[in-house]
């Protein structure tokens, strides 16, 4: 299955638009079942202030919140690059902390590096 998907990305790449994901959802349509909900926490679940403006029933809403499995960034929002508030952004800094990047976090000047390289690159 896994050479199935890179065959596909390779004869596909200039029509992809979702690479990876786009591969695999071609490739594995039909061929996989539903995770329970808290194996794909994304920030969209923090939209609802209750679980019943949620799609979620009440149980699934609050394993959701209070013990997601795990924590997608999906959007271009991300603890490791943007000063927006998510609560997600706590545990991804626990868990950094008990790496070699332990203490390292988005500050003032890697923002400001940040957006002189944008600045460069869109020069070019």
């Amino acid at each position: 299955m896994a050479l199935a998907v890179i065959r596909y990305a390779e004869e596909n790449g200039e029509q992809i638009i979702f690479h990876d994901q786009e591969a695999l959802n071609v490739v594995f349509t039909g061929k996989w079942g539903e995770l329970e909900p808290r194996w794909n926490q994304t920030p969209g679940i923090y939209k609802y202030t209750s679980w019943s403006e949620s799609p979620f029933s009440e149980d699934v809403y609050n394993s959701l919140i209070q013990e997601p499995y795990i924590v997608h960034f999906a959007s271009a929002i991300k603890p490791w690059n943007s000063r927006e508030k998510y609560i997600g952004n706590k545990l991804f800094f626990k868990y950094l902390d008990m790496t070699a990047w332990s203490g390292w976090r988005y500050t003032l000047y890697r923002r400001i590096w940040k957006k002189l390289l944008k600045i460069k690159n869109f020069r070019k």
